[in-house]
């Protein structure tokens, strides 16, 4: 698999035009106000359509039609299109800079999963590009939800280079049952360097429960879900489990998010999983996480990390629990989190102990998978800063230099550059740009002003 070197600054998401020698560098945000803004289908049958009065402001949004138009129930697939690859000069977006894209979907059809494919070239590059198919890119499951829009967001830090095709895919398991029901709808598409932390934590989406669709696949029986809005541990609400019968098996939540590493880097590694709980029992209570890994192939891989702890406080407050997780599988290239209860007390009308949990706030992190240290490229240094003609670059062992403006696209580039190199950049309007240096294998980004 592709990996990208770490990614350490947040660029500006301003759209602006690009020179005009170098590459155009599309919108980082679409809301389909009044237009598709150059979406359109894609590869393969389904129907693309725009509805001007439709999204969640009523201000426009795009809808994908799984069936073929005629009402066949035969497709599960569904794909938008920005972009054409080839040599134009469009870029759709830059993957040097771009970790993520968010979506606003309705899903009114079966549960989907949400990957991307496209064509990409090197940066500062011409030409067709070259092709990459969904399987490199992890994918997020969007479920039916008739409630209305939710967000997810595509993880796309294994690319590298300029997108010049982008195609998101909209791909069910199977072929439609519901014919009535196929439709997709999109409101807005968003490239984001980061993720902001309230919605995301290395492999769970929506820690917090702010959004009802980020913990959206259960198994189990027994209980009853739901947000509650009533003391929640930060922010407006929490996830309650309400055991309603007598329940014999572990009863797992879990996340719609599977998050793609490179291959073999957990090896050896150890994830750690925080996430405030409150209950109602008066005795301990088992709270149970667990990490489903997969291989390249999306097979299951032999051993997933698994965790317990007890609950300790009974008072009804609540507390903390940190489950320390070891990865032991080589080739574990996917993780999704589940976490659950083992409830054994019988029917809540025999349950003297208590039969309600409330989940909230959690963490997961592997701190050591990508750490600074790894692939950051020390020694770097750069003046005058600001500059009005030149910079010297020093760096311990040289490398490769890219320039980036401030929408992402490259605007200057030198390779296997001196120790103590000096860059021009009076050919630049003035402004703020991004200086990427790349030696053996590890890169530094700095930020430098032209007067």
């Amino acid at each position: 698999m592709r990996t990208k070197l770490l990614k350490k600054l947040t660029f500006g998401i301003a759209f602006f035009a690009a020179s005009a020698m170098f590459a155009q560098q599309g919108p980082t945000k679409y809301t389909f106000t009044g237009t598709e803004q150059g979406w359109s289908k894609g590869y393969g049958p389904g129907v693309v359509a725009y509805n001007a009065t439709g999204g969640l402001t009523a201000d426009g949004e795009i809808t994908l039609d799984r069936t073929d138009g005629a009402g066949s129930a035969t497709n599960n697939n569904a794909n938008i299109r920005r972009g054409q690859g080839g040599a134009d000069a469009f870029i759709v977006l830059n993957a040097d800079v771009y970790n993520f894209i968010k979506i606003r979907v309705k899903n009114l059809t079966e549960a989907v999963n949400v990957q991307v494919s496209g064509t990409f070239r090197p940066a500062g590059t011409t030409g067709a590009g070259v092709s990459f198919p969904n399987t490199t890119i992890s994918n997020v499951i969007a479920p039916k939800e008739a409630g209305g829009y939710q967000t997810i967001y595509l993880d796309i830090t294994a690319l590298t280079g300029e997108i010049t095709r982008l195609d998101l895919l909209f791909r069910a398991s199977s072929a439609l049952t519901d014919p009535a029901g196929a439709k997709l709808f999109i409101d807005e598409i968003e490239f984001l360097t980061t993720i902001p932390p309230t919605e995301y934590s290395e492999f769970v989406q929506n820690p917090n429960f702010e959004d009802p669709t980020g913990v959206a696949f259960y198994t189990g029986n027994g209980a009853s879900r739901s947000l509650s809005f009533t003391a929640p541990k930060e922010g407006s609400a929490s996830m309650k489990n309400e055991f309603t019968e007598d329940q014999t098996s572990n009863f797992w939540s879990f996340s719609n998010y599977k998050k793609t590493y490179a291959a073999n880097s957990l090896v050896n590694k150890t994830a750690t999983v925080k996430l405030w709980v409150k209950t109602n029992r008066t005795t301990p209570a088992e709270i149970i996480v667990r990490l489903k890994t997969t291989d390249a192939s999306g097979s299951n891989t032999s051993n997933f990390p698994t965790a317990i702890k007890s609950t300790t406080n009974f008072s009804g407050a609540w507390e903390e629990l940190t489950f320390d997780l070891p990865f032991t599988d080589a080739g574990i290239e996917g993780v999704t989190m589940f976490f659950g209860v083992n409830y054994t007390d019988g029917a809540p009308t025999n349950a003297a102990n208590g039969n309600i949990f409330y989940f909230d706030k959690m963490s997961a992190t592997i701190a050591t998978t990508l750490g600074v240290k790894e692939n950051t490229l020390e020694g770097v240094s750069m003046y005058p800063n600001p500059t009005t003609d030149a910079v010297t670059i020093n760096s311990i062992n040289g490398g490769d230099i890219t320039v980036f403006n401030s929408l992402g696209a490259t605007v200057l580039s030198a390779k296997n550059v001196s120790t103590n190199h000096q860059l021009s950049i009076s050919s630049l309007s003035s402004g703020v740009y991004f200086v990427k240096i790349v030696s053996d294998n590890k890169s530094s980004i700095s930020k430098i002003v032209k007067k």
